[in-house]
């Protein structure tokens, strides 16, 4: 999950546990509390989203390109 406030990008990070298998089920998933503003802009995705590739060069489009589009 990433928030968008006043140009600036907060990242809060999912657990890593997979939905479903109950690898580490004693270990509860992390509850976040966020106090929306006015303005605020979230953008949820999964994981897939770094792995698109494309441009004139074919790159990976990855975490730090796709935070920096979120800057501009």
């Amino acid at each position: 999950l990433l928030l968008s406030r006043n140009n600036q990008i907060f990242e809060f990070n999912a657990d890593k546990m997979p939905v479903g298998v109950a690898f580490k089920e004693e270990e509860p998933f992390t509850n976040h509390s966020i106090r929306v503003q006015d303005n605020d802009i979230f953008y949820l995705f999964s994981d897939g989203y770094k792995n698109q590739f494309g441009g004139p060069e074919q790159q990976n489009f990855s975490r730090k390109g796709f935070t920096t589009c979120l800057a501009r």
